[in-house]
């Protein structure tokens, strides 16, 4: 897939002499979401810019879903890397009261932006072309700017919205906060954005298009499906967009609406907490889920060695996730012993003559070649793979890839040092 990113927030400006002295400024450029490459189609490819109000979905199904102050139609032809728009906002009107921020949405024209999760999982397998991932991002507005639509502030954006939708209607809806700017941290990846898409439309019973392509994994199915409790625990998680998700999408019925406990705990480096704090926030306000994820530092340097913290360390975890974790071969060590660390921790909560199984779900785009030695890593513990999946992933003007699922297991008795049974 690829990216629509911006470069920099973008800037509402006012010259006072013109017809229509407020105008937008934009930079924005179309990635991979390693922003190692750009787009590079044979034909133009249509980016629309639009400014405006959102409106909160489910207000009126007949409103449209934002109030234009301004728009504008670019062509992204091959061989750009950066797009620069500087247009009228002739619609704009400083006093008008509404009760979200001053806002632009930019996405591909022609069929080409990945709204919803068919769009994203089903494109590869329903012959159509790669998508383009739109974003959603607050306008930095001057510091006399009335007090309305947008409360005075003098700080610019830092961070911009990634919305996935599961069906044509507004929600239910995934979003989720990522930083402005060219650095590939703290954003969504393809892996990521995959699974997620794919999950969805299965635990939604796979209607439409993805009825006539099973995702052929009848393990994982039974443990997101089924109405048991359900602890999982996510490594690496990023902004969080695999364990918020996972929130999204499982569903546990139950007398007066309460059924089997299901507790998600998100885990990465500390430098993450902030992104994956605010999007939880966006979540809980958005999801109407009864799941409370949380997340807890975990480096892997200290989780081979069960150095986890109270969240971790207190359960028995049904299923290990994580997306996009694979690429850098000089962490896989710490993560696979990560995974062998959990399967102890599991064991040593059950009775010894008790079989335990321990589960752990990869979302992965192969990279380069290094990457095999993840094969080497999982042999030594006993992981083997129990189901798999490719999902096919069209890049619009390359290449197809694919996104990889793997459902490993390990069922040998394995106890942290000096456990006594």
């Amino acid at each position: 897939m690829h990216y629509i990113r911006l470069l920099r927030a973008p800037k509402l400006t006012y010259q006072k002499e013109k017809k229509n002295p407020w105008s937008l400024n934009v930079v924005l450029t179309v990635t991979t979401d390693l922003g190692d490459s750009f787009l590079a189609h044979d034909e133009p490819v249509p980016i629309k810019i639009k400014l405006g109000w959102e409106h909160p979905p489910g207000k009126c199904q007949k409103q449209k879903p934002m109030t234009l102050a301004g728009e504008k139609l670019l062509q992204w032809t091959s061989g750009m890397r950066i797009m620069k728009a500087d247009f009228p906002a002739q619609h704009l009107k400083p006093e008008f009261n509404c009760e979200t921020p001053l806002r632009v949405h930019i996405e591909a024209g022609s069929g080409r932006s990945a709204e919803t999760a068919a769009d994203i999982a089903m494109a590869g397998l329903n012959g159509e072309e790669g998508k383009i991932v739109p974003l959603w991002a607050d306008v930095d507005v001057p510091v006399t700017w009335p007090i309305g639509s947008n409360k005075e502030s003098p700080r610019a954006p830092t961070t911009c919205f990634r919305r996935l939708r599961l069906g044509s209607e507004p929600l239910p809806c995934i979003e989720v906060e990522e930083d402005i700017g060219e650095s590939i941290a703290r954003h969504v990846w393809d892996a990521g954005m995959v699974v997620v898409s794919r999950l969805w439309l299965l635990c939604n019973g796979d209607s439409g298009l993805a009825a006539g392509h099973p995702l052929a994994m009848r393990t994982l199915q039974s443990l997101l499906l089924d109405n048991k409790p359900l602890n999982i625990l996510e490594l690496g998680c990023g902004v969080g967009i695999f364990g918020i998700g996972l929130t999204h999408m499982i569903r546990r019925e139950g007398g007066l609406g309460y059924g089997p406990k299901v507790d998600i705990v998100m885990t990465d480096l500390p430098e993450a907490e902030e992104r994956v704090l605010s999007n939880l926030d966006i979540m809980a306000r958005t999801s109407g889920s009864r799941i409370e994820p949380r997340f807890e530092d975990l480096d892997w340097d200290y989780g081979r060695d069960m150095g986890f913290g109270r969240s971790v360390e207190a359960e028995f975890w049904d299923l290990v996730v994580l997306s996009d974790c694979t690429y850098n071969v000089d962490a896989l060590p710490a993560l696979i012993d990560t995974w062998t660390a959990i399967h102890k921790q599991n064991n040593a909560m059950k009775e010894r003559t008790e079989e335990v199984v321990t589960r752990v779900l990869v979302a992965m785009k192969v990279r380069h070649a290094d990457e095999d030695r993840l094969w080497e890593l999982i042999k030594k513990d006993g992981w083997t793979v129990a189901e798999q999946a490719a999902i096919p992933l069209p890049m619009l003007g390359g290449e197809p890839q694919e996104i990889l699922l793997y459902l490993f297991e390990n069922r040998r008795k394995m106890l942290p040092p000096g456990h006594v049974c």
